[in-house]
């Protein structure tokens, strides 16, 4: 476990939030041997850092603790904290699938937008950025082959078994790496 994840307590969380949250302890909890839980984690996490799809500035806070997931092979369900980190950079995929993200765009009109909107504008750029940032440790991160002990299975948790009961039913599911 990286030492950063120590300093998720040093974060506060609730001024970046306005109000108490359990942002820190969803954080430890991606680290935990509890595999029920880490989906829960990451869904709360996902809701409380895309509020309404609005990036803030816990989602830039956010950000190094879920890449040091990401990048440690030893994490478990590093899947998990790939999406949310997508989520962080791009917003909900019903935005990113029916237009193009145009980072560039997006920085220039910062500059035209004014009060909230300014604020939640630049926002958005700066958690992207943010994200952007860690793409060093993710690419790093997917030279670790799926399977191997806490690898990125870009299926997501549980896909072996799934694939497994899909197969058992007589369905061919091919699959690299396995």
């Amino acid at each position: 476990m990286p030492e950063r994840t120590d300093m998720v307590d040093a974060v506060d969380w609730e001024s970046l939030l306005g109000g108490p949250t359990r942002v820190p302890d969803a954080l430890h909890a991606l680290w935990s041997g509890d595999r029920d839980g880490r989906p829960s984690a990451y869904q709360y996490l996902a809701d409380t850092l895309l509020n309404r799809n609005d990036r803030s500035p816990a989602s830039i806070a956010a950000v190094p603790f879920l890449i040091d997931v990401v990048a440690d092979p030893a994490a478990p369900d590093r899947f998990g904290a790939c999406q949310v980190l997508r989520m962080i950079a791009l917003g909900d995929e019903s935005y990113w699938l029916i237009e193009c993200p145009d980072p560039a765009a997006d920085r220039a009109g910062v500059a035209a937008l004014s009060g909230a909107d300014r604020d939640a504008a630049q926002w958005a750029v700066e958690a992207y950025d943010a994200v952007r940032a860690g793409v060093p440790a993710v690419r790093a991160a997917q030279a670790v082959p799926a399977g191997a002990v806490g690898g990125v299975d870009r299926a997501g948790p549980g896909a072996r078994r799934s694939r497994q009961r899909r197969a058992g039913a007589g369905v061919r599911v091919p699959h690299r790496g396995r």
